[in-house]
């Protein structure tokens, strides 16, 4: 992986976990191709930058804790910059799909190898994320991700496909480490807004089965602690500490999604640890979270601190 690509992989950080995008410099794309592909590397390449581009533009129209009310007029730059990035995610998925089923059908070329198809689904994985992303930025209204269910579910199918495969060729576990970012922060994304509660789980089971302990700057324990702990203030249930295939053999789809209220819009971890005892006995962990709510007919931002409890070691 050259500088570029990793510099572009980091610029996404900011959107997770609460820096200022100002922090993460802007990575040039002009001379970039969205399109005619003739080799991996070259789809690889313009879908990091696509990647990198979506999630700045996200902090730049939604500043972390600040949203814009119904009638709120977005900036022409930001117009312009968002119409942009719909038209090369477009361009894109036409590119990669036509490269795709090429290498498929050419029948002189090599079959694909495993490595190649596992690469396709989290190319693909990115994409969806991707477009989600900029496709959202003219709403307010956290609940406009409901009607994003088939790109939720098509993001699991993915993921099972993927953990399938690693299972049928005898993989081991994902490793501790891997440099750039996987699939696991892309399910984390999926888990936080996909509110379809049976759904948001079978997504974080296969979180649990392919996520690297670390991916670059993410850690998997981290994000599986908020996960559960958005999905259990979310739906009113207990899900920090109750395991993922309890709350599925428990869980309904009634009421379908948690109101606007009770959504957790934003977040970021604070540096604060504890210690408490656990009724067990033992010891846990737990981290400050700080969430921002959409609250009120104007969707004003509303700020609150609480703990998460970090999953053992």
């Amino acid at each position: 992986m050259n500088l570029s690509a990793i510099f572009r992989h980091l610029s996404v950080y900011p959107l997770f976990f609460g820096a200022d995008v100002s922090d993460f410099p802007d990575m040039p794309h002009d001379g970039l191709a969205y399109h005619g592909f003739q080799s991996i590397h070259e789809v690889v390449e313009a879908m990091d930058d696509l990647l990198a581009r979506s999630a700045r533009l996200i902090r730049e129209f939604s500043p972390r804790g600040q949203i814009c009310s119904d009638d709120y007029m977005s900036p022409p730059v930001l117009l312009v910059k968002w119409q942009g990035l719909r038209r090369d995610l477009g361009t894109w998925y036409a590119g990669f799909s036509a490269f795709r089923d090429r290498q498929r059908s050419d029948v002189a070329a090599a079959v694909s190898s495993q490595e190649e198809l596992s690469l396709y689904r989290l190319l693909e994985m990115r994409w969806l994320v991707s477009d989600i992303w900029v496709d959202t930025r003219l709403s307010p209204d956290e609940m406009v991700y409901d009607s994003y269910r088939s790109q939720f579910e098509r993001i699991l199918a993915l993921a099972k496909e993927e953990a399938e495969f690693r299972e049928a060729l005898g993989v081991p576990k994902a490793r501790a480490f891997k440099f750039e970012m996987a699939m696991a922060p892309l399910l984390h994304f999926a888990v936080m807004k996909c509110r379809f509660l049976r759904l948001r789980l079978e997504i974080m089971r296969v979180f649990k089965k392919i996520a690297c302990g670390k991916e670059g700057l993410w850690d998997s324990k981290q994000m599986e602690a908020i996960d559960r702990y958005i999905i259990g203030h979310e739906h009113s249930i207990e899900a920090e500490t109750t395991s993922i295939d309890s709350l599925l053999k428990t869980c309904t789809d009634v009421p379908a999604v948690p109101s606007k209220e009770r959504r957790v819009s934003d977040y970021y971890m604070g540096d604060e640890t504890q210690t408490y005892p656990h009724p067990s006995g033992s010891e846990s962990r737990r981290q400050m979270i700080y969430l921002y709510f959409q609250l009120g007919a104007l969707g004003q931002m509303v700020k609150m601190k609480d703990w998460v409890t970090l999953p053992g070691q």
